[in-house]
């Protein structure tokens, strides 16, 4: 079985918080309240569908049944790592600072 990323921009499922409960692959430091708010996470699920839904309901739009499928949560990981990005902002080059200019007279 292999791993899918899901990058979702809007995430509507209750208990966000369980996120905190996984390190991320890359960085190795938790998922935090602030990565949550921020979206800044990608959910890494099993390829491997456990479980596939139908709710008889209608769905509103559609007038059709609702469907879910069940996956199981393998990773999760920071679209851009605190740390990394940290280290990047140090390492990165600055320009050279030029030397005083002195006036020089000639006689």
């Amino acid at each position: 079985m292999g791993t899918i990323n899901l990058d979702i921009k809007y995430l509507t499922f209750q208990k966000k918080e369980i996120l905190k409960d996984f390190d991320c692959v890359d960085c190795r430091t938790g998922i935090t309240d602030k990565d949550i708010e921020d979206n800044n996470f990608i959910l890494g699920v099993s390829d491997y569908a456990n479980e596939i839904t139908k709710d008889e309901e209608k769905n509103w739009l559609r007038n059709k049944p609702i469907y879910g499928v069940s996956l199981w949560l393998k990773i999760v990981e920071h679209k851009e790592c605190p740390e990394l990005m940290e280290e990047e902002d140090i390492m990165e080059p600055k320009e050279p600072e030029m030397p005083e200019t002195k006036e020089v007279k000639h006689e």
